[in-house]
C-alpha cells in the first residue's frame, strides 16, 4: 500500500464536512454515520490497514482537514483514485463515536471498520501469524494456516 498525502481544502459552513466534500464532486453518493472504531486506529496498528488494502487497492491518498489553521486538524481524509472517499472527525461525540461521511463508488471507511472487526475477531493477529506462499500461477497471503479459510488472494503480475 502506497500512503502518500493528499492536499485537501475546507471551507466553513454550518452543514459540516460532509456537506463540503458533497458539494464538491456532484453527484456524489453520501453517507453519514457514526462509528466506534477510533479513527486513529489504523496508525496505530497497520496491520488494520494492511488487511483493509487487498479490498481498497494500493493507491490510497490520505490527509487532515482543517477549517481553521491555527487549530489541530479536525478530521481524517482518505481517497482513492476512483473518486471514493471518506472524512472521519477525529474528535469523539459524548457518546464515545465518531463521524464520518463517505462517498463515491466504495464505502472506504467501512471497508477499514470490517478490517478492524476481522483484526479483533482473530485477537488481534501480530504480523508472527499472518504468512504468504507464492507459486508460479498464485500469491496468497494468509492467516494461520496456507490452507486456513482467512485467505486473499492477490494479483499476480506477469
Amino acid at each position: 500500500m502506497n500512503l502518500h498525502p493528499e492536499p485537501t481544502a475546507a471551507e466553513p459552513t454550518a452543514a459540516g464536512p460532509a456537506a463540503r466534500v458533497a458539494r464538491a464532486r456532484p453527484g456524489a453518493v453520501l453517507e453519514e454515520r457514526n462509528i466506534t472504531v477510533e479513527p486513529r486506529t489504523p496508525w496505530t496498528s497497520l496491520l488494520v490497514w494492511f488487511l483493509a488494502a487487498f479490498e481498497i487497492g494500493p493507491d490510497v491518498g490520505i490527509g487532515y482537514t482543517k477549517v481553521d489553521t491555527t487549530r489541530p486538524p479536525s478530521a481524517v481524509r482518505i481517497s482513492t483514485p476512483d473518486g471514493s472517499w471518506a472524512e472521519i472527525g477525529i474528535g469523539a461525540a459524548a457518546d464515545g463515536t465518531y463521524a464520518v461521511a463517505e462517498g463515491g463508488p466504495r464505502a472506504l471507511w467501512r471497508t477499514v471498520e470490517q478490517a478492524h472487526e476481522l483484526w479483533e475477531r482473530h485477537g488481534r493477529p501480530g504480523w508472527e501469524r499472518f504468512g504468504l506462499t507464492v507459486t508460479p500461477d498464485r500469491q496468497t497471503v494468509w492467516l494461520d494456516d496456507p490452507d486456513g479459510d482467512v485467505r486473499w488472494e492477490l494479483p499476480v503480475g506477469r
